[in-house]
């Protein structure tokens, strides 16, 4: 990953207990990369600048970029649209400064969508 989303997941936590360092090298891909399974949204998408691009985002100005995705079959299946994650920049900002859930937001992750 890049340096930019690793500043912003460190700690990697799992289960509440951070992860150390060197467990992430034996981390393996997902079972759905191995089955043409794939993501709706670009797999960089947003890691340069998670501020850019995220879903999820429980702490003002800690988002966390590409965390939710939508699966499918790389096979069978084509996307041609990807839900806009915000409805305007301000809104983005907004988050940003609250972070999530928020009045118009009552989740603390982002709704996501494709077609």
């Amino acid at each position: 990953e890049s340096e930019e989303a690793a500043e912003v997941l460190s700690p990697v936590m799992e289960w509440g207990q951070a992860l150390p360092d060197g467990d992430m090298e034996n981390v393996k891909p997902h079972p759905f990369r191995r089955n043409s399974m794939v993501s709706a949204y670009p797999p960089r998408l947003g890691h340069r600048d998670p501020r850019l691009h995220f879903t999820y985002c429980a702490n003002k100005d800690r988002p966390v970029a590409g965390l939710d995705q939508i699966w499918h079959s790389g096979y069978t299946l084509t996307r041609v649209a990807l839900r806009k994650m915000f409805a305007t920049q301000q809104t983005r900002k907004g988050i940003l400064e609250t972070g999530l859930p928020a009045c118009s937001y009552p989740s603390d992750h982002l709704p996501i969508g494709a077609v």
